[in-house]
């Protein structure tokens, strides 16, 4: 009797055997498979998808992004051979038949040489040699020209992110990099000024391309300049005239109160950038002219503060009167146009710009006929700007409480009329 009942369960354990399907986990999901051949092929029809994954391989210190298809940077996917060789798939029956679920192994494989060539490429067009800080001499002074950081893939620690973040179903991979510093500097015919002892910026619209472009020039041509103490340092002078071939664009210039196309228009929101800072920082102003107008419109200082220039009859000349180099750093930061001065030394006191109360002077009304609009239909050609004059000072407020006032200048700004246009016709 046992030995019937034993046949009975084999032969009942049997069936189960051969009725059960494979009870398996491929990528952390229990499946149920009713052959070997379905195995083999649900790995190959993932494998197919893996051949259209794009990754993402990103760095945010280099603001650098690439999309690649993974089959043409690796070609990562399953080694069907080597999983299928290493079940044992009657093993894999019998557990099924209690319920048990087998793992797939999680065996890839990828192309070597194409993913060490791919990772080269990225690593060629991330890295970077550092170079030295150098000063250069211009003129009767110094540039100082910086150095750039060293940036190097980590190639191998690039490739493991990779090989783990497939593994994870993360395709958004980090690129490594390392950066490295630029040489000391070290043996330079000057010391380079690195305190800041002022700053102004003034703002800038990005749509006036032209205008953008002359204030990059514009300021290309002064940044990181170094006056030692006792130079003078004249903006016309250094910078010379504004040609195209230098660079410079037809952009907006004030005339006669109306904005008009004019070579290198714009730059004297540089020069005013820069005499604000020089006069925060204490140095001395040799000479500067205001515009002839000031339209509140369009101003980017304060009235009074401005600095226009004109080649070669508006200048602006500041004078190094400290017993340090002082440097002038020009940067672009979103829509400001910030300028620093540099010094070896803070200064022992804080500079504060006054303006007076202005004077304004009241413009005329003046009307034109014309038979270009119809009878009675009124434009407004120019619609008139206050004339003003107002006197500016700083303001020196030393540490040790002591006060002094500087008087800078009593300007003029000529009023515009306002011209109206009756028509005629």
């Amino acid at each position: 009797m046992k030995k019937f009942i034993l046949i009975i369960l084999i032969l009942i354990f049997g069936i189960f055997y051969y009725l059960t399907p494979y009870k398996m986990v491929f990528l952390e999901q229990k499946q149920v498979f009713y052959s070997i051949d379905s195995i083999r092929s649900s790995i190959e029809i993932y494998n197919l998808s893996l051949e259209k994954t794009m990754l993402t391989l990103e760095s945010e210190e280099t603001n650098n992004v690439f999309e690649v298809k993974n089959l043409s940077f690796l070609d990562y996917r399953f080694n069907i051979q080597k999983i299928m060789n290493s079940i044992s798939f009657k093993i894999v029956a019998v557990k099924s038949v209690f319920g048990i679920y087998t793992n797939i192994p999680y065996i890839i494989t990828y192309n070597k040489e194409l993913f060490n060539s791919n990772i080269n490429n990225i690593s060629d067009k991330i890295s970077k040699e550092y170079v030295s800080d150098i000063v250069i001499k211009e003129k009767e002074f110094y540039r100082y020209k910086k150095g750039q950081k060293g940036i190097r893939v980590l190639k191998e620690e690039f490739a493991r992110k990779i090989i783990n973040s497939l593994e994870k179903k993360e395709f958004t991979i980090k690129i490594p990099v390392e950066f490295y510093e630029n040489a000391k500097l070290e043996n330079l015919e000057i010391k380079i000024p690195d305190v800041i002892i002022s700053e102004f910026y003034t703002e800038f619209d990005f749509s006036n391309k032209a205008r953008v472009e002359n204030l990059k020039v514009a300021s290309n041509a002064i940044d990181n300049i170094i006056i030692k103490s006792g130079q003078k340092f004249s903006f016309n002078d250094f910078v010379g005239e504004r040609t195209y071939k230098k660079g410079y664009k037809d952009a907006g210039v004030v005339v006669n109160g109306n904005i008009v196309d004019g070579i290198a228009g714009g730059i004297c929101q540089v020069t005013s950038t820069l005499y604000n800072s020089a006069l925060l920082s204490g140095i001395e102003i040799v000479r500067r002219y205001p515009h002839s107008i000031y339209d509140p419109q369009w101003a980017y200082t304060k009235r009074g503060l401005d600095s226009a220039v004109a080649y070669p009859y508006k200048d602006i000349i500041i004078k190094n009167n400290r017993n340090d180099n002082i440097m002038i750093d020009i940067e672009f930061i979103e829509n400001r146009l910030y300028c620093f001065i540099y010094a070896h030394t803070k200064n022992d006191f804080d500079v504060e710009l006054v303006t007076g109360k202005p004077h304004f002077i009241k413009f005329s009304t003046k009307t034109i006929y014309s038979d270009k609009l119809n009878k009675g239909n009124k434009e407004i050609v120019n619609p008139g700007i206050e004339g003003s004059i107002i006197e500016s000072y700083r303001l020196f407020k030393y540490k040790d409480g002591r006060e002094k006032k500087e008087f800078l200048a009593r300007d003029t700004y000529k009023k515009v009329d306002r011209i109206e246009m009756i028509g005629t016709n």
